[in-house]
């Protein structure tokens, strides 16, 4: 059903009576796209018979389209958090209308911008959800979208530093940063499981021309850019340089350097964008130059008041009432840095030293940003390397389409489902049912799909996977230990 309120709408889906395993599952959008998000809700009705409801934001539009902001503060804030907050309850309200009972417990399910939209209704009311899997938050809104303004200005198009200049120089700075940081963390698997052991300059320079007689090889400005992508923002503030947010992990390129199509047809590099400061900034217009005081403006308007702050969160009103939160990012994001997930993370500890009763933090080696990993072809389909599935948001439909899977092994299952893991946590409410690792799988793309490729753990921060040595099979879960 499709539920009116004042300048927005939601979509709730009400599993049958004998169905219905008496829980609401929420979720939010995807970047800046309006309407509801019906893709990403069915998975919570199929596979955990939960009624799920999520908004259209306030807006219609697609993912990169932000015009819809211009100079309209109310659909800032409609997606920025009210859109959110002021469904939830009518929700509740019309499952208890339809099934004679409230929900027994609620939860949300987001990754990107739907991951900010939990964190910060957590803030807004700490009583909406029990339980929160949230993924790759970009959260941070006055630092991020500067930093994905700073981006542009520093890899614009046609430039002889553009990176990459060529169609077949973006696969050539995607292997070769694999391929040159994948044995640091001990293991030749095709996986970056420690990219801060790898060093940004010396693997720009084992590309460049001077070292590489690739034809694909880069010159020395592209060597720049490449190293100047990989930075922190950093802004002068009353004559001190200050880093403001975290560049992407080393691995990152492939969604770094990708392409997409704005909304006026033109093809721009994928996360390079100025829209943001034009649409939901005051005082900013179509040719405007980078400088700082972008940023200094973000911090002062705050836009939609999208950013959820940990600091404002009453986290002990969460964890009173048994609230819980798994939090994940995955190390190959070049869309939102996966530093800046670790920073919220160590924000909730600042404001509260109950943190470890209610949350947990997982690091994903190789994954993108939500799901996939980088990939090589196999007959018409891509194998995707490293593990990513255990049920995060957006996962299901990015696994498996609209297949049924329910029978599968690997969904529902507490050790390789972390919703289901988080599930089991809220209605447990017992530490000694805290998760700890849980398995991430890639499938097989011989028999699309349908069976695993590679899986091995993810493991609660500050624990990583580490490789058993008297193991010869880097694909199986069974040769990595977290520690």
């Amino acid at each position: 059903m499709i539920v009116k309120m004042d300048t927005y709408q939601f979509g709730l889906i009400l599993p049958e009576t004998g169905t219905w395993k008496n829980s609401l599952m929420a979720t939010g959008g995807f970047s800046f796209a309006g309407g509801i998000n019906w893709r990403e809700m069915w998975p919570g009705a199929l596979y955990y018979g939960m009624a799920v409801m999520s908004t259209d934001q306030g807006h219609k539009g697609g993912m990169t389209d932000q015009r819809w902001a211009k100079d309209n503060p109310r659909a800032r804030k409609d997606w920025g958090y009210r859109a959110l907050n002021g469904s939830v309850p009518v929700a509740k309200d019309i499952i208890q209308q339809y099934y004679g009972k409230p929900p027994d417990h609620s939860y949300f399910a987001g990754c990107s911008t739907s991951g900010r939209q939990g964190l910060r209704q957590l803030q807004v009311d700490p009583a909406s959800f029990d339980g929160l899997l949230i993924g790759a938050p970009a959260w941070d809104q006055e630092h991020m979208m500067p930093w994905v303004a700073k981006l542009a200005d520093v890899d614009p198009p046609d430039t002889p530093g553009t990176v990459p200049k060529t169609p077949t120089q973006y696969p050539f700075i995607v292997n070769g940063v694999r391929n040159g940081c994948d044995a640091k963390d001990g293991v030749a698997d095709g996986v970056i499981m420690d990219p801060a052991a790898c060093n940004i300059t010396e693997i720009a320079m084992s590309l460049s021309c001077e070292n590489n007689a690739s034809m694909d090889c880069l010159t020395q400005a592209q060597v720049s850019t490449l190293i100047a992508l990989h930075q922190n923002l950093t802004i002068e503030i009353d004559g001190v340089t200050q880093s403001v947010f975290p560049g992407p992990e080393l691995g990152a390129e492939a969604n770094l350097l990708g392409t997409y199509v704005t909304p006026t047809g033109e093809t721009k590099p994928y996360g390079f964008d100025w829209q943001w400061p034009i649409n939901f900034l005051s005082n900013y217009e179509v040719g405007y130059n980078y400088t700082d005081q972008i940023v200094k403006d973000a911090v002062d308007e705050r836009p939609g008041k999208a950013s959820p702050q940990a600091s404002a969160t009453n986290w002990t009103a969460f964890n009173d009432r048994g609230g819980k939160v798994m939090m994940y990012h995955g190390l190959a994001d070049g869309i939102v840095p996966t530093k800046s997930s670790l920073q919220y993370y160590q924000e909730v500890g600042n404001a509260t030293t109950e943190r470890d009763d209610f949350m947990l933090y997982y690091q994903v080696p190789g994954m993108a940003h939500c799901f996939l990993s980088d990939s090589y072809p196999v007959g018409s389909f891509p194998q995707y390397r490293a593990p990513w599935f255990f049920s995060g948001a957006t996962q299901g439909t990015a696994a498996f389409g609209s297949r049924p899977i329910s029978g599968l092994h690997w969904v529902n299952n507490a050790s390789s489902d972390m919703f289901a893991a988080l599930i089991q946590w809220v209605e447990t409410n017992d530490q000694d049912q805290k998760p700890h690792a849980i398995i991430a799988t890639t499938f097989n793309a011989t028999d699309r799909y349908n069976s695993s490729f590679a899986q091995r753990p993810i493991c609660p921060f500050p624990q990583t996977a580490h490789f058993n040595e008297s193991e010869i099979n880097p694909n199986a879960t069974t040769s990595w230990m977290c520690r």
